[in-house]
């Protein structure tokens, strides 16, 4: 019999896969910036041309985008069964995220299309990471 306390090692099959908690979480964090970026660069605005010239970069959020996409794939890879309704909804929003950034016929939508994507991604990793 075991103690409670006993020391458990990464090929415990109680904590395997903890590096998809971790890339799940990466996953959320950068889709959570994405958002805080588009919903908060109004404001930034306000505060004056230097500082909305620095957050509103467009490469700020293509950057954002090429971090989002492999840790979420990463994520998804690592795991044996993805629910399916996790799948359709960080597939969805890492294409939405994807065409804000790098297509420019979405340029005027790309606020609103990148925060409803980023919505998407991360409740698409909550579902992941709540029935794992």
């Amino acid at each position: 019999m075991s103690s409670p306390f006993a020391y458990k090692t990464i090929n415990d099959p109680k904590i395997k896969g903890s590096s998809t908690i971790v890339s799940d979480f990466l996953a959320m964090t950068f889709s959570s910036l994405c958002l805080i970026h588009c919903l908060f660069l109004p404001v930034a605005a306000a505060f004056g041309p230097l500082v909305a010239d620095g957050i509103g970069n467009p490469l700020f959020h293509k950057i954002m985008v090429l971090l989002a996409i492999p840790t979420s794939v990463y994520a998804f890879w690592r795991v044996k069964t993805i629910p399916p309704l996790s799948l359709i909804l960080v597939s969805i929003g890492l294409i939405g995220l994807f065409s804000g950034a790098f297509i420019d016929r979405f340029e005027t939508l790309e606020t609103p299309i990148t925060v409803v994507s980023a919505l998407l991604i991360m409740a698409g990793h909550m579902i992941r990471y709540i029935r794992r």
